[in-house]
């Protein structure tokens, strides 16, 4: 029977990329988009370790981390926490075992030569001159640095946009939205948040 994991996050993106890469590794995987809908899920299934996001809206990282070392069901199982600097990470961090921080360091190191070298790989077979990383994950220091140097051993130029644009995909809606700001295209106040705007 295989390894389960619980993947918490609210960033969809997150979740998919999190998820794929533990079910490619042979993971059975559970995921929930804050601290309590995990905990309606570990109702049902007893994981063999949790994922876990800090900043989440209902209930954060840190408070269900709390709930799950309050339960004798849950205390004992492993945590992992995918979070920013500003997250509280460091705080908690701090307040583990070496064998945690082994096992977030290595969680950390496996994801980053995951995602660099998927995406060089794609660059050679497509060609690219030039990479633009976004999103939360290009805050990550160790992805930066990892990136920076790989891509330059191929003749890779490789960008990155400010840390305060790098949380939650916010520097890709920038991008998409500044043009039509520019052009005065503003939406309607009955606007919906479903995705329907055409990129030009």
């Amino acid at each position: 029977m295989p390894f389960m994991a619980l993947v918490v996050d609210d960033s969809m993106l997150i979740r998919h990329t999190v998820c794929r890469f533990l079910e490619q590794r042979g993971f059975a995987v559970e995921s929930a988009s804050d601290g309590r809908e995990a905990l309606a899920i570990l109702r049902k299934v007893q994981p063999d370790i949790i994922i876990t996001d800090m900043q989440m809206p209902n209930m954060s990282g840190g408070e269900l981390i709390s709930e799950l070392k309050s339960r004798a069901q849950t205390a004992k199982i492993p945590i992992v926490i995918v979070a920013g600097r500003r997250s509280g990470f460091e705080d908690i961090l701090a307040h583990t075992d070496a064998e945690t921080r082994h096992l977030v360091a290595s969680f950390q190191r496996a994801v980053v030569e995951d995602l660099v070298g998927k995406t060089l790989d794609a660059a050679r077979a497509y060609d690219v001159a030039t990479l633009l990383v976004t999103g939360g994950v290009a805050a990550n220091n160790e992805l930066r640095q990892t990136f920076e140097g790989e891509a330059a051993e191929q003749g890779l130029q490789v960008f990155f946009p400010s840390r305060p644009l790098s949380t939650d995909n916010a520097a890709m809606i920038a991008a998409a939205a500044f043009p039509r700001f520019q052009a005065g295209d503003f939406a309607a106040m009955d606007f919906s948040a479903e995705a329907g705007l055409r990129l030009r």
